[in-house]
């Protein structure tokens, strides 16, 4: 399965481009985890895994 289109070099995506945090959440939603509710201790707070921006999980790449 493929999802999105890059550029002939492959730099830059054309179609569908996925944010690194976004990428994240969708691996740990198919692998049973609630990315929300994931965090670790950095420099004396918690830190979210997929980030500080609200991540979306890509429903294409589910179906």
């Amino acid at each position: 399965m493929s999802y999105g289109e890059t550029l002939p070099m492959g730099y830059l995506s054309m179609t569908n481009p996925v944010g690194l945090h976004d990428f994240h959440a969708t691996l740990l939603r198919l692998v049973g985890f609630d990315h929300h509710k994931l965090s670790k201790p950095f420099r004396g707070l918690n830190q979210k895994l997929t980030g500080v921006k609200e991540s979306k999980i890509l429903k294409d790449v589910l179906s």
